[in-house]
């Protein structure tokens, strides 16, 4: 009400002090020092425009001298339609800036999520090549140790190739024996060892090998378990208990007993117990059973309790019933709390904390390692830089062997440095042999930043 009071008392006020010079131009009389100022102009955006003033372009005062009539509209449609058309680029724009920035992300999302390009280069890049000397060495009169491989056949040599020179270099390095048993080249070992389940089948074939070795242990390995760290000797994790003929450790990322690999001594007992294990692949449950990894729990039980009769036939019926692998730890669950505070004659199952582990999954630290460890376990061609479970990247730049080139040859192409031949030359270069484990630097980590990170899978 003030305000629409002070407008009118403006217009009278300015109606009374015009001269009739202003009222009757022909007069020639000056304006009194009252009237209003014509309005002024402001830049905006490039174009100049009028100050709104209180009321902007519907003020009584300006529309009356631009000759508007009062209750008609804005007196500039075209600027109207200018802004209207600025807007309408704006939304334009904005809207293929939105559609561009959407297309980009789900273009890097598809990328990552199915080949993982530059999470790989992330995850492998490093500053230097490291090499660390071989301090360690076996002593005059040691231990009597072999090492053995067992592979289906040498259709998936590749596969583990990486692991594999490491073995040999490391084998040779430290005078061990190694055997590496190709089952399908030999035909003795289907009628010798029936089972179907390779899996099963080469524990089989280990139990008729320590028949014919001399070697006090035996060191049993996956084909995709790699020396990380030679400045490590099997001795070192051999039980101190002469008792002991078996010795295995739990997977840090489930209950599991691990079944790929455990030491063994060239006993009586080892044999027995190897030759239950292997046939307990004529007794599988039809459901989703883990092969020799779910069979070693029933095994263990059955071989060192078997006077548990009530329980294991409980966990043997959540045996039956998994159909994948949750299912399935609910049967290991099961019978790891049958093992739980019962000692096993003969056997010993190195817990997750255990620093006598000799092997651990390397995946799980995403191949980050330190001085303590020896072996990583998982080194599969077909999960190398891949996204999904158990994928890894290598730790080291280079293969061991890869210097072993042809004269006139700086690199040796892959696969033309065979195992025999990395292996001569580990055993003739003694400690040298160091220059053979070429590490990524950024793999490698202090010992209590690693044992934080499996600490941290475990919990």
């Amino acid at each position: 009400g003030i305000e629409s009071g002070n407008v009118i008392d403006r217009y009278l006020q300015r109606e009374m002090t015009m001269t009739d010079a202003n009222r009757r131009p022909d007069t020639g009389t000056a304006l009194s020092s009252t009237t209003v100022d014509a309005p002024s102009t402001v830049s905006i955006g490039g174009e100049e425009e009028e100050e709104s003033g209180l009321y902007g372009e519907y003020d009584p005062l300006r529309r009356e001298e631009n000759g508007i009539r009062p209750g008609s509209g804005p007196s500039n449609l075209e600027e109207k339609k200018k802004r209207m058309r600025r807007l309408r680029r704006r939304r334009t724009s904005l809207c293929i800036v939105a559609l561009l920035t959407l297309t980009l992300i789900m273009a890097v999302l598809f990328e990552e999520l199915h080949y993982g390009l530059a999470f790989t280069w992330f995850m492998t890049r490093y500053s230097e090549v490291v090499q660390l000397p071989i301090t360690v060495e076996r002593s005059e009169n040691p231990t009597s140790i072999a090492i053995v491989i067992v592979l289906k056949d040498s259709t998936h040599d590749d596969q583990y190739a990486l692991a594999s020179s490491t073995i040999h270099c490391y084998a040779a390095l430290h005078n061990y024996k190694l055997h590496v048993v190709n089952a399908a080249a030999n035909e003795t070992w289907k009628t010798a060892c029936p089972q179907n389940d390779f899996m099963f089948h080469r524990h089989c074939i280990l139990r008729h090998l320590l028949d014919g070795m001399d070697e006090e242990w035996i060191l049993f390995l996956d084909a995709d378990v790699g020396v990380i760290n030679p400045n490590h000797i099997i001795e070192e994790y051999l039980p101190s208990n002469r008792s002991t003929h078996i010795v295995f450790y739990d997977r840090i990322m489930n209950h599991e007993v691990m079944a790929g690999s455990y030491l063994v001594r060239n006993s009586e007992f080892s044999r027995r117990f190897l030759k239950h294990w292997a046939d307990a692949s004529f007794s599988l449950p039809e459901s989703f059973h883990g092969t020799d990894n779910g069979a070693i729990h029933i095994v263990l039980l059955e071989f060192s309790f078997p006077d548990l009769r009530e329980g294991r036939a409980k966990c043997e019926e959540l045996w039956r019933k998994s159909k994948d692998f949750p299912s399935l730890d609910d049967f290991v669950v099961c019978t790891r709390a049958l093992m739980a505070g019962r000692r096993m004659d003969g056997i010993e199952i190195r817990n997750k904390t255990n620093s006598q582990r000799w092997c651990r999954d390397g995946w799980l630290t995403n191949s980050m390692w330190s001085r303590r460890d020896f072996m990583l376990h998982g080194w599969q061609k077909k999960r190398l830089d891949k996204l999904g479970f158990a994928s890894w990247h290598s730790p080291l730049a280079r293969a061991p062997g890869t210097n072993l080139a042809p004269l006139g040859i700086s690199l040796a192409p892959p696969g033309t440095v065979t195992d025999d031949r990395l292996a001569a030359h580990c055993a003739s270069a003694g400690k040298e042999a160091a220059a053979e484990w070429a590490y990524k630097d950024s793999f490698m980590g202090e010992e209590e930043e690693i044992k934080k990170r499996v600490e941290k899978e475990i919990e």
